[in-house]
């Protein structure tokens, strides 16, 4: 009975409107919304908005646990954080932490900075990046096009660090121009050579 009613005070709490501020707790709205009471989870679907602190998720559809405030959301997925907005397919997000793991992901490193686009990712920090299959570039053309970019295998980032690339090849015009075991790229405001 005592832990019924704290589910259901959980789940009252998480699912209220949007008025309280974003340090009050968790926020979790979709004009669809299940709770199953034995895992402690809840399911959106026709739009999802997870929120908490400084951290925002949106998608077409998730399923999140009260209690370890992370889970799964999928189409057109946006992640807002203290490091900025990344888009992807679908992820597993911890929401406390700012970390998940993304299909088909894509986000700026900085304002105007690089470009990235990876097939698989993970978050493993609040500006810690480990990509896998990543193309990066600072071409942000209108049309979409990127005359030059880095693909790699695999990749981390650091924000205001380094883009440590490996396998990677150098594409200018859609043509590899040179490959290489291992590059370093820096991402920071401050130029570097």
């Amino acid at each position: 009975p005592q832990v019924k009613k704290e589910q259901e005070a959980t789940l009252k709490k998480s699912l209220s409107p949007s008025k309280t501020k974003a340090a009050e707790g968790l926020d979790f709205q979709a004009p669809s919304i299940e709770f199953n009471r034995d895992t402690n989870e809840v399911t959106g679907r026709g739009g999802v908005l997870i929120a908490e602190g400084g951290v925002q998720v949106q998608a077409d559809e998730g399923t999140f646990n009260l209690k370890t405030k992370e889970g799964d959301v999928s189409g057109d997925v946006l992640m807002t954080t203290s490091a900025g907005v990344l888009s992807a397919t679908s992820g597993h997000v911890n929401v406390p932490s700012e970390t998940g793991t993304f299909k088909n992901l894509e986000f700026d490193v900085e304002e105007g900075g690089f470009n990235i686009n990876s097939d698989e990712a993970r978050k493993i920090s609040e500006f810690e990046f480990e990509l896998e299959d990543t193309s990066l570039t600072s071409c942000h053309c209108p049309d979409g096009t990127k005359p030059w970019e880095i693909k790699a295998g695999s990749c981390n980032i650091t924000q205001e660090g380094y883009a440590h690339a490996y396998n990677s090849a150098m594409w200018f015009e859609g043509m590899p121009l040179f490959f290489s075991p291992y590059l370093a790229v820096p991402v920071k405001r401050e130029r570097a050579s």
